[in-house]
């Protein structure tokens, strides 16, 4: 996935660095979590009377996993305050067309759809904000064909007063694999890159109390969904 330099789209260093370290913390913590309950499920099969070496074992790879679990979960936890999202009415669509502006003059062969419709605003940080969509455009824009594409960029009110921002893109679309891992830190199909846009993306949009969702499919492009609630306007 591509990576937005940070000199253009970046949180300043310290709350990049910040997102990124609660974002694998999170991803090591499902980690142990698996190893925790696969290794449960290990010692439960065979009785530890049957062999005690192995049910040693099992113990052993329990403490350990959870003892790392909690180095993540500190990390966290120190980083948490560097991430905290400020108590300021955002207006989302205003933050994404000053974006759509500056990409469109870099990309001339990109064509943008933006719906601007009144949509309800988000209490959080304008400038991380700003940041999670030039990563999420950057990433349609890697992912159009080298002649170009079709970006569009709509709203739709869910039930109660939940809203989804919708950010589709007609490019190669992605398999059910990359998909998959599409938001992991440090995975990118493209030699060169780190493989953190979509990742920091993701911590800053769940930071402001949003979920993320991936659609695609090879040569059909890919959507991304963006859900969040609050008051509307």
């Amino acid at each position: 996935m591509p990576d937005p330099t940070p000199t253009t789209y970046g949180p300043d260093r310290e709350r990049q660095l910040a997102h990124l370290a609660s974002s694998v913390g999170h991803h090591l913590i499902n980690a142990f979590s698996a190893v925790v309950s696969n290794a449960e499920i290990l010692k439960l099969s065979s009785p530890s009377e049957s062999d005690p070496e192995l049910s040693e074992t099992v113990d052993l790879i329990v403490n350990v996993s959870v003892k790392a679990s909690g180095v993540a979960r500190r990390l966290i936890d120190f980083t948490r305050s560097s991430t905290q999202p400020l108590d300021q009415s955002v207006d989302l669509f205003g933050l994404i067309q000053e974006v759509v502006s500056e990409l469109a003059l870099a990309y001339p062969n990109v064509s943008w759809v933006v719906d601007s419709k009144p949509i309800s605003t988000l209490k959080g940080d304008p400038s991380q904000l700003r940041s999670m969509f030039g990563y999420l455009l950057l990433n349609a824009i890697e992912a159009l064909r080298p002649d170009g594409g079709q970006i569009s960029i709509r709203s739709q009110v869910e039930e109660l007063e939940w809203t989804s921002l919708i950010i589709e893109d007609d490019g190669l679309g992605m398999d059910v694999m990359v998909q998959e891992q599409a938001l992991d830190p440090f995975f990118s199909t493209k030699p060169g890159r780190l493989g953190i846009g979509l990742c920091l993306a993701n911590s800053i949009w769940r930071r402001h109390g949003g979920t993320l969702s991936i659609l695609s499919k090879p040569g059909q492009g890919t959507l991304i969904r963006m859900t969040y609630g609050g008051q509307r306007r």
